[in-house]
């Protein structure tokens, strides 16, 4: 009799320790789209915090010494390209309206 208790307890045990697994595993199934889509939102987040120093130059019509300043700042960055159109004028060819301080980065801007 005892022999048979025993087998009871140890099976039970067993499908008790097999329940809690499955339904972890269960758990951990459902909760990975959340944490993809939390990890993919906080890398966007950070890629817009880290480009948001750059909106004061983008697009916009800056005098020379604000050229030089961009120049200044961000010249120590490895993807750093500083892009200057100046405005059409009468006789001037396209080549001589553009300019890049970064050719191979700058390029498909051009």
């Amino acid at each position: 009799m005892e022999n048979i208790a025993s087998f009871l307890k140890t099976t039970i045990s067993i499908l008790i320790t097999l329940a809690i697994i499955s339904s972890g595993l269960f758990l951990w199934g459902k909760t990975q789209p959340v944490v993809e889509l939390a990890n993919s939102q906080a890398a966007a987040q950070a890629r817009e915090l880290s480009e948001q120093q750059y909106s004061a130059f983008d697009n916009q019509i800056v005098s020379g010494s604000q050229i030089l300043t961009a120049y200044r700042r961000y010249e120590s960055q490895q993807s750093f390209c500083l892009y200057v159109e100046k405005p059409y004028a009468n006789g001037q060819n396209e080549a001589e309206r553009r300019f890049s301080m970064n050719w191979v980065l700058c390029g498909e801007y051009l």
